[in-house]
């Protein structure tokens, strides 16, 4: 049964239309119009639905905005993500830069408004950094309406064409020094182990950043990394080299080290720093260093590709980035067929 009310204010003004949908198995649907056709409209629609038994209660996320939506995702869902630092950092971002598109209800988001936000950010970064973004407001649209999904979903068709997340990038000759050089001048202590334990692991800007001490084994030479630090959410032991063993020995060397580091709990993190304050310091050394082209997870592809040209098996170079599929991985070799023909002698 479907009832429409006219609705007064306090000076007898009428103001809208309160409409109600009753029917056994259901509970009872109530929404406010400020027009009689729009609430006429909602009861046809609602009435229809809940006589062909699909009919679903939205009342939980009508009131929900998207800034309400994100910030429950990142308190609730987002911290049992390896990338939840990542995340975090895109999400608030959005928060600050889009203070009006947040506003909007979730039931009331349409593609135009994400079609407006992607052309604006499409101004300031590539095209592969808005489809990762736009993948990460996805899943805070997917938790947000778990229970309930909206008929469309406004994210849909909003990717930028041609966006390739797939990178060619790595440290060529003397770029590595330069970096160093310009890392040297920055204030963030951190960067420069972060940066050099990247490149000796390949392990993500995120997974170096939650590692704790006792994660080490020091006698084996491995780093634990927990399921509910890495991005595929799958425990994983790390190989480390010389070079990596003596960088994490400086940093828990309980000498007059620059770091300032001393006698460090063995349940705690191994830099303390955050991701946001990492991406922010490295970003400018590289720049300063002529280098805007790369970028940290570059790291991650350099170290790959050193295994095979110093002869690693691939599948020797897996146990170290922690591919467990092979297509991917070969994503991460960047060889030229130089590197081959100097390995045919």
């Amino acid at each position: 049964m479907a009832s429409i009310f006219e609705r007064f204010n306090r000076d007898g003004e009428l103001i809208g239309y309160q409409a109600q949908v009753r029917k056994r198995g259901y509970p009872t649907q109530t929404k406010t119009f400020p027009k009689k056709r729009d609430a006429l409209a909602w009861v046809t629609v609602t009435e229809s639905a809940m006589i062909r038994g699909v009919h679903q209660d939205r009342r939980d996320i009508e009131g929900t905005t998207l800034n309400e939506a994100i910030t429950d995702y990142l308190a609730k869902e987002s911290v049992k993500h390896g990338s939840h630092e990542s995340e975090k950092y895109v999400l608030n971002k959005f928060l600050r830069d889009e203070p009006k598109l947040v506003q909007h209800g979730l039931t009331n988001l349409k593609k135009r408004h994400f079609e407006d936000w992607r052309d604006r950010r499409l101004k300031q970064v590539k095209a592969s950094s808005v489809k990762r973004e736009i993948s990460i407001l996805t899943s805070v649209i997917k938790y947000a309406t778990r229970s309930c999904p909206l008929p469309i979903n406004p994210l849909a068709g909003v990717c930028p064409k041609n966006a390739d997340v797939s990178r060619d990038v790595v440290l060529r000759d003397g770029e590595a020094g330069a970096l160093i050089d310009t890392m040297k001048k920055t204030r963030n202590p951190w960067v420069m182990p972060v940066y050099l334990l990247g490149l000796e692991t390949a392990m993500r800007r995120g997974e170096i950043l939650k590692a704790k001490w006792d994660h080490i084994d020091w006698e084996n030479r491995t780093l634990k990394l927990p399921k509910e630090v890495t991005k595929t959410e799958t425990e994983r032991l790390v190989p480390l080299s010389s070079l990596a063993i003596a960088i994490l020995k400086t940093i828990a060397d309980d000498g007059d080290h620059p770091l300032g580091l001393f006698d460090r709990p063995a349940d705690e993190r191994i830099f303390g720093t955050t991701v946001g304050a990492v991406k922010q310091a490295f970003e400018h050394a590289r720049d300063r260093a002529k280098m805007s082209h790369f970028h940290f997870h570059d790291l991650r592809h350099t170290a790959a590709t050193e295994t095979v040209k110093k002869g690693w098996h691939i599948a020797e170079t897996a146990v170290l980035t922690g591919h467990k599929d092979m297509r991917s991985l070969k994503r991460y070799l960047n060889l030229k067929a130089s590197d081959v023909a100097k390995k045919m002698g």
